[in-house]
């Protein structure tokens, strides 16, 4: 096992020192007792493999996810425009009693 120590950074090799870290007096670079060294937990190393595949879900689901905001966005977008060239196509006649009513509704309390 591995241990850091704290002070200085120098790290305690058990199978490289030969010898085990009980038996150890103090840090060998900057002179501390073995109570400020702290257990190197070692990860077992994750397959690139696996990495990359995640990398690629996660692009794909965010890609999905921009894809829907644009393509709902879009739509809105074109829901307006048809309202706007419906409005407009009316005769003259109709959107002056539309406008008429809106600004008679803004008026009225509720």
């Amino acid at each position: 096992m591995k241990y850091k120590c704290r002070i200085c950074g120098y790290v305690f090799d058990e199978e490289a020192e030969g010898m085990s870290f009980s038996d150890l007096e103090k840090c060998p670079v900057c002179q501390q007792s073995p109570h400020l060294f702290l257990p190197i937990i070692e990860e077992p190393p994750v397959k690139e493999a696996l990495l990359l595949k995640m990398y690629q879900l996660m692009k794909k689901r965010l890609l999905l996810k921009m894809y829907q905001l644009m393509k709902k966005r879009l739509l809105l977008r074109i829901c307006l425009l048809m309202r706007v060239r419906l409005f407009l196509k009316r005769p003259l006649s109709q959107r002056d009693l539309i406008s008429k009513r809106n600004t008679a509704l803004k008026r009225s309390p509720l």
